[in-house]
């Protein structure tokens, strides 16, 4: 009698038993003799050298690897080290061989553990089937050590992977930064989820993040066309349902009939450390070994690791270090010495006390224009509040340079003296800036001068006012609009002075002739006849027939009209260049807080800050 064990036509197994005097059968199910002798025949060509093997730590796994992949001395297979731009395959050294398409099916079950650097994530790792253990021309990166640009997509490459994929790749179509798919000579996969497991208990789909540092289980199943992919945290045992499901004929992507299995591991400028703790291979589905989580190794411990600088960096740093603490120090030095309180001799004689600037600031709002009392001859009166006075007004006071200190000295004690119910008494002042000088009898040498072609006729008589800024800006207009100097010496006489040429060119009934050429078709006609109309109203040679800067703000805006001006106009026609030197020019009258006289001429440059506060208020 002979006994043994065969497969229906559904794959599952019998038994049968033959007795060789009478030739009967005898088996569990109702086949004829010779069905079961076809059946047998067909068995025996179905087998072949099995692939099979289970490791529970990979120490003593018949490994090919390369690039960076290792097998750590307690068992962890290691596919990446942390290093950025890097990759590692590791490969079972004998190929997995299949006779046919109909008998080509395996099962495989790993556990593996992504670890990322701080603030990053790697690229994920991938289960390949290829018919190369070579996959040193792949890339790293995106390409997860699978492909390069030129092997991407292409159906020679006979790889066929699942991904574990921790980037989002948005040339691939990836669905986030945490999926599982299935690629087929390509890393557009044909199949993706975002990466779960299902939950016999609760009856749907639970998340897990790849990257969580936790080691987590994968089972990959083919047969019969179909490829299986599920996961499952470590303690969990294999899902019922599969995450992905995928109708593929593997025999056609590997003509050979020959499949090396393994891993692939990649890192760009996202870094991780990536493992496989144990894994369980079978060329039979029915015949898998499950991994032992007991016996596995752990995940390793892993520490920020930070590169020491050199010596000579940290002595550049240091040596930089001081430069910029020694160069602030002596910028504040020198800014405290240029802006330090000097006390006078004479300010020990009088009641009045000084406040800083930073006081009077502050307490004003920084001068803001909504604190604003009034303004008169002498100066501004700004609203203001003291912690320690209350209310308080602020007066700003400008004098002649050559009165300096003796006047302003004169204006405090007298106001300090004075005692009324209906004055508000003098709390203290300030003299601000007006220091700048080593000396109090350099600032009369204040000289209010300016460049030739800007100055206004009546400064020959030292009269400066707002009349002259105005015939400044005329010159400034006529100067843009002519491109060319107020005052050039280099041109004949006729043509020198721009005010006089601008007028002469109006007089021959072609003012657009002035225009700089280089405005042709860029600026309509009609406005650059208006400007050099404006030029010439700010110009005029009579001071109380220039504009206000209000009006001519509103020429420029045409939100007003210009008035009927002709070039035989009073002032219009007349022009008197002015030239004079510094040394004929008296001290001006000071407008401004913060006011700055300049000229320039063969003897230098010089200038001088006037500034003075007068602080009003009642005592508490």
């Amino acid at each position: 009698m002979l006994l043994g064990l065969g497969l229906d036509h559904r794959d599952q197994w019998i038994i049968f038993i033959l007795t060789c005097p009478e030739l009967n059968l005898f088996c569990s199910r109702r086949y004829s003799l010779s069905t079961d002798i076809v059946a047998e025949h067909k068995i025996r060509s179905r087998f072949q050298p099995e692939t099979r093997f289970i490791y529970n730590g990979l120490h003593q796994a018949d490994l090919y690897t390369d690039g960076v992949a290792k097998v750590l001395p307690e068992g962890q297979l290691q596919l990446t080290n942390g290093s950025g731009q890097s990759m590692g395959h590791a490969f079972f050294k004998k190929p997995f061989e299949f006779t046919s398409a109909e008998s080509l099916s395996f099962s495989t079950h790993f556990v593996c553990a992504l670890v990322p650097k701080p603030g990053s994530g790697g690229h994920g790792i991938a289960f390949v089937l290829s018919a190369s253990i070579d996959l040193s021309h792949a890339d790293a990166t995106q390409y997860l050590g699978l492909f390069n640009i030129s092997t991407q997509g292409n159906s020679s490459s006979h790889l066929v992977a699942v991904e574990l994929d921790t980037a989002l790749s948005a040339e691939f179509d990836d669905k986030n930064a945490n999926h599982v798919g299935i690629n087929v000579n390509s890393l557009f996969s044909i199949e993706s989820a975002p990466t779960a497991y299902f939950s016999d208990i609760k009856g749907k789909n639970e998340s897990i993040e790849l990257s969580s540092r936790d080691p987590f289980q994968v089972w990959v199943d083919y047969r019969g066309n179909m490829l299986n992919v599920s996961m499952a945290p470590l303690k969990n045992q294999k899902p019922s349902q599969p995450l992905l499901s995928s109708s593929i004929n593997l025999s056609e992507n590997f003509p050979d009939r020959k499949i090396f299995i393994g891993f692939s591991g990649a890192t760009g400028t996202l870094i991780s450390y990536q493992y496989i703790l144990g894994w369980s291979f079978s060329g039979n589905s029915v015949s898998l070994q499950r991994l032992d989580a007991t016996k596995l190794p752990r995940v390793p411990p892993h520490k920020c690791r930070t590169e020491r600088p050199s010596t000579l960096l940290i002595f550049l740093f240091i040596l930089l270090a001081v430069i910029v603490l020694v160069v602030l120090v002596a910028a504040f030095v020198y800014r405290r010495r240029k802006y330090a309180e000097v006390r006078e001799e004479w300010e020990e004689e009088y009641d009045p006390h000084r406040f800083s600037y930073k006081t009077l600031y502050n307490a004003t709002k920084g001068f803001h224009k909504d604190g604003l009392f009034g303004k008169g001859g002498f100066g501004e009166v700004y609203k203001g509040t003291l912690p320690c006075n209350g209310q308080i007004a602020v007066k700003r006071v400008s004098h002649n340079a050559d009165e300096g200190m003796k006047q302003f000295v004169a204006e405090i004690v007298s106001m300090g003296n004075l005692k009324h119910k209906n004055i508000v008494p003098l709390l203290g002042y300030y003299f601000g800036m007006a220091r700048f000088h080593d000396d109090w009898a350099d600032t009369a040498t204040t000289a209010s001068v300016g460049t030739i072609g800007y100055m206004a006729p009546e400064l020959s008589t030292v009269r400066a006012s707002t009349a002259t800024d105005v015939y400044s800006f005329g010159a400034f207009l006529l100067e843009v609009t002519c491109g060319r100097r107020p005052v050039d010496p280099a041109l004949p006489e006729e043509r020198r002075y721009l005010v006089k040429w601008v007028c002469q060119c109006w007089k021959m009934a072609s003012l657009l002739g002035a225009r700089d050429l280089r405005m042709r078709g860029e600026i309509s006609s009609e406005e650059v006849e208006m400007v050099l109309k404006v030029g010439l109203l700010c110009t005029n040679a009579l001071a109380e027939m220039r504009p206000s800067m209000e009006e001519v703000v509103q020429y420029l805006n045409e939100s007003l009209k210009l008035p009927d001006i002709s070039v035989n106009s009073p002032g219009i026609g007349s022009f008197a260049p002015l030239i004079i030197g510094s040394n004929l020019l008296l001290p001006s009258r000071t407008t401004n807080t913060f006011s700055t006289s300049s000229y320039s001429s063969s003897s230098g440059n010089d200038s001088t800050f006037v500034t003075h506060s007068i602080v009003h208020g009642h005592r508490q």
